[in-house]
């Protein structure tokens, strides 16, 4: 297994250049994640083959390339279409930066927000919505030979490990794969043994299923309620048996990575060196 960082190259295009990424490099970083906060309409050829340029030089692979705020699941079908258009037009920036496969949510009805939590998520009508959407994205994928990633959560409409692995099959294509997060499937019946929920979760996904997976951690609150938060990898807090997942991890193809996620760049050392300690207790190592 390889080991990546999201969250540490700049959302601007503008920003991405060879000393950030040399900075990354001799962090002991193999791969990286790009999040672009800039419309995509601004990410022009040009800017594409400069990025391209940029990441080929830094000896980075670019592993993902986030489209977080898709919403295939929305009852106006126009809405659905512009997740639709956007995730494709995605797909073809991705081609051109180093082929980075694109990750992308099922999406919400909760007007709030598309990792938000609504009933209708779970019902059949989401989950057919979200099939026929993600048929036509991987038609692009296809086309360039990028993997789309479905990035899955209790909240949205990709809300178990089972309906995932179901969501891939009925799709039918080799370039659609879950980017496995497990802490987005731990639940209070499982935040005191994630262990198993994550053995879980690799036993009906791994090998076909699974193009990379997500660290960070999980924490549950002392509150008259349930209240649980993802945290960085290692954090005081942190419940997740990091130990199983990678031993998990470790046993996909080699060249699957692991994407520290949701930390500070401040924390990202610290944060790193606690995935290395617990990757010797596992007895497992990064390439």
């Amino acid at each position: 297994m390889k080991l990546g960082i999201t969250g540490w190259v700049p959302g601007d295009p503008a920003a991405i250049n060879a000393q950030i990424l040399s900075e990354i490099r001799a962090s002991g970083f193999s791969g990286v994640g790009v999040n672009f906060r800039v419309g995509l309409g601004s990410l022009t050829d040009g800017v594409c083959s400069t990025l391209r340029g940029h990441f080929a030089d830094s000896g980075l692979d670019v592993v993902e390339m986030g489209m977080y705020q898709t919403n295939l699941v929305h009852t106006d079908a126009a809405v659905r279409a512009e997740s639709l258009r956007s995730l494709q037009k995605a797909i073809g920036i991705a081609a051109k930066i180093g082929r980075p496969s694109v990750i992308a949510g099922g999406g919400s009805l909760n007007a709030s927000g598309v990792w938000f939590p609504h009933p209708e998520n779970y019902e059949e009508l989401a989950h057919q919505r979200m099939v026929a959407a993600l048929k036509e994205a991987v038609k692009a994928a296809e086309a360039e030979d990028i993997i789309l990633g479905l990035e899955c959560h209790a909240f949205t409409a990709l809300y178990s490990p089972e309906v995932a692995k179901r969501t891939i099959d009925e799709v039918g294509s080799k370039h659609i794969k879950i980017h496995l997060d497990v802490v987005n499937w731990i639940t209070w019946q499982t935040i005191y043994k994630t262990g198993e929920a994550i053995r879980h979760m690799f036993e009906l996904l791994a090998p076909g299923y699974i193009l990379g997976v997500h660290s960070k951690g999980i924490e549950i609150e002392n509150r008259l309620a349930i209240h649980m938060n993802e945290t960085p990898a290692g954090a005081p807090t942190d419940l997740l048996d990091h130990v199983t997942y990678l031993k998990e991890v470790a046993k996909l193809p080699a060249n699957t990575y692991l994407v520290i996620e949701h930390t500070p760049v401040d924390l990202i050392p610290r944060t790193r060196d606690f995935v290395l300690a617990k990757a010797r207790e596992a007895g497992v190592s990064f390439a």
